[in-house]
Parts: structure tokens; sequence; C-alpha cells
């Protein structure tokens, strides 16, 4: 797939393994980011279509590193994930600028298909989340 993907995340470990399944579903181009700053760096040279970046992160959060990006680039599909299902993080990640939540806690290799073929665009959650204890479908997302 023709798509170039952005991982942010503090963890080497996961950002291989995300990069890993990514490259396994078809897609050739995977760049890795420790922070939000250096996402911002990266996206002023390259030519990315998708950011998964992880809401926390050293120095400011995913969702100020997502609001930041979303000003500059407002056609950037974000994707939020974490392993921490808080209405009021993912909330405010959609309210930054995100298009979608994954938590880590789950599997994600069919929704990551769907997303890098282009056939989600927004209001993309993982499957099954449950966000403090209750069901996705118990939570209205607030989208501003």
């Amino acid at each position: 797939m023709n798509k170039n993907i952005l991982i942010v995340d503090d963890s080497s470990y996961f950002r291989t393994a995300l990069g890993d399944i990514l490259c396994s579903i078809g897609v050739s181009s995977v760049s890795e980011a420790s922070s939000g700053s250096e996402m911002l760096t990266m996206l002023q040279q390259l030519d990315v279509d998708i950011v998964f970046i992880d809401i926390k992160l050293p120095g400011f959060s995913g969702i100020e590193a997502t609001n930041i990006a979303h000003q500059r680039y407002p056609y950037l599909k974000i994707i939020g994930y974490s392993s921490m299902e808080d209405i009021n993080y993912i909330n405010s990640l959609i309210e930054a600028g995100a298009c979608g939540f994954l938590s880590k806690n789950k599997n994600n290799v069919d929704l990551l298909k769907d997303i890098v073929e282009g056939k989600l665009t927004h209001n993309i959650f993982s499957k099954g989340l449950e966000i403090n204890n209750r069901k996705e479908e118990e939570i209205k997302i607030t989208n501003a």
C-alpha cells in the first residue's frame, strides 16, 4: 500500500511491533518518532498520510502534539492509542483533531488494515473497547 505512516511512541519495542504489523499488511513506508516534538519535526520533513500516536509521551503529551499537528496539517489522519482506556483522555484526543483511538489492549490488525486501505476515515475505535468499564456502545464520544 502506498501510505506513509508515522508511529509516535516512547517505547521502541511498541514502535517496532506496530511497524512490523503494518508491514505485514502491506504498508511499505513506516517512520518512527519517540516524542511529540520529534513527530512535529518529522512532519516538516516527510510526506506522511497517517500518524499513530500514543497519548502518554515525554515532553508534551500526544494530545498536545495532535492539536499542534492538526492545526498545521488539517488533512493529516491522526489516530491515538494507549493502554489507558479513559474517556477523558479519548475525548481530549478527539477534540485535539484525532480521528480515532485504538487500545493497545485489543487486537487491531483488521482495523489497521481498513485504516491504511482508506476504508475508515473518522470515528475509528478499537472493536470491543471498554472505557471506564463501559462498552463502546454505551459511550458517546464527543467530536468538536
